[in-house]
């Protein structure tokens, strides 16, 4: 029995829903108005309340013949026989076997692809501050095991020999470089060396008139060390200074200054061309070792000429080598002088590239202290 409930705009139309949906023989249970929409109270509706069995509606009605069933595999086709499986032994002797080839074929690969290089010594190398592609051209082909040694010899050859200021004959040197690289201090040392240890006779010069306290500490310098000092005040007087003096060694202050002022720089660039008229004439590039290592090679090529020797200065406040090396390779000029520290004249040494690959094999919370060297 279902009992359901039809609804139209009058008594026929709801009516006519339930004969089409129940029959003929369905049993009206009640009718009347009704509000399907409780505010539209002016609109009614008729209603009819129906029931019907279905089961004898069902009964009556034909059912409709059954589709005949598919068979899901022809007759005169046989299903194959199924395979009885591997033993387990077979089956781990078969991957046992395609491990070892997959083995050889690796094998094969890391013989005709070169070694990039010991992934430990590239590891060191920028642990001390050198850059990702300088390390891996430094540790290209080490050896697997003991590759410190190599890397050693390989850095120190790379690096070269030492070239502090050679005494044999009458010397001018130039001291460029960015301001508060330690030009003045730099100078001052070199000047207590070559009167006190080298028995030479120097004269100080400085350009540096830009700053009062310069001057005036170069002139504190060279009243302890017993020099005499002149004040250059364009590079038309450091030529004349230059060609008049007798000393052996000459030493020439200039002021720092930033290298994208090109005036300033054409200036710098004048006392060095002066500083050669009367015959040998060197440049020291001071580059203070805080420095990364792209900012000493934009002051080293903007104040130096090429082939300038190279000063290392601020070991003592640097935490690592690598920007030094790093420029030191970039530039290809020797090295000659490190400093570290403002004792005057102890904190100064020839600059020695074992110092700074000591330090990369061996770093130590000192930085660029005795323990390098």
């Amino acid at each position: 029995m279902i009992v359901k409930r039809f609804v139209g705009d009058n008594a026929e139309g709801a009516l006519r829903q339930a004969k089409t949906e129940l029959g003929e023989d369905a049993i009206i249970l009640s009718s009347g108005p009704t509000r399907d929409v409780w505010w539209r109270f002016w609109q009614r509706r008729y209603q009819v309340l129906v029931a019907a069995d279905m089961k004898e509606r069902a009964a009556a009605e034909p059912r409709p013949r059954p589709l005949a069933p598919i068979p899901l595999v022809r007759p005169d086709v046989r299903p194959a026989p199924r395979q009885p499986e591997a033993p387990w032994s077979e089956m781990v002797g078969l991957l046992q076997s395609l491990d070892r080839r997959l083995k050889r074929l690796e094998d094969v690969e890391d013989a005709e692809v070169p070694p990039r290089g010991h992934g430990a010594a590239e590891a060191l190398l920028m642990t001390a501050g050198v850059s990702e592609g300088l390390a891996v051209q430094l540790a290209e082909k080490l050896p697997r095991d003991d590759w410190r040694d190599p890397l050693k010899a390989r850095l120190l050859e790379r690096l070269g020999r030492p070239q502090p200021v050679s005494l044999k004959d009458p010397i001018v040197l130039t001291a460029v470089g960015p301001t508060g690289s330690g030009k003045t201090t730099t100078l001052a040392k070199l000047a207590a060396h070559f009167a006190l240890v080298q028995k030479r006779r120097v004269l100080l010069v400085t350009t540096d008139t830009y700053r009062v306290a310069a001057a005036e500490q170069l002139r504190t310098f060279a009243a302890i060390l017993s020099v005499p000092l002149e004040v250059a005040l364009r590079p038309q007087e450091v030529e004349g200074l230059v060609a008049r003096s007798t000393h052996d060694v000459i030493l020439i202050d200039t002021a720092g200054r930033s290298p994208f002022h090109e005036l300033h720089l054409a200036e710098i660039h004048s006392v060095i061309r002066a500083a050669a008229v009367r015959g040998p004439s060197e440049v020291l590039a001071v580059l203070p070792a805080t420095m990364r290592a792209e900012e000493m090679l934009l002051a080293a090529r903007r104040f130096a000429p090429e082939g300038a020797k190279i000063c290392f200065t601020k070991l003592d406040e640097a935490e690592r080598p690598g920007a030094m090396i790093e420029a030191a390779l970039a530039l290809g000029w020797p090295l000659g002088y490190m400093t570290d520290g403002q004792s005057v004249p102890e904190d100064i040494e020839a600059g020695d590239p074992a110092r700074l690959v000591n330090w990369v094999l061996n770093p130590d919370p000192v930085a660029g202290g005795e323990t390098h060297g």
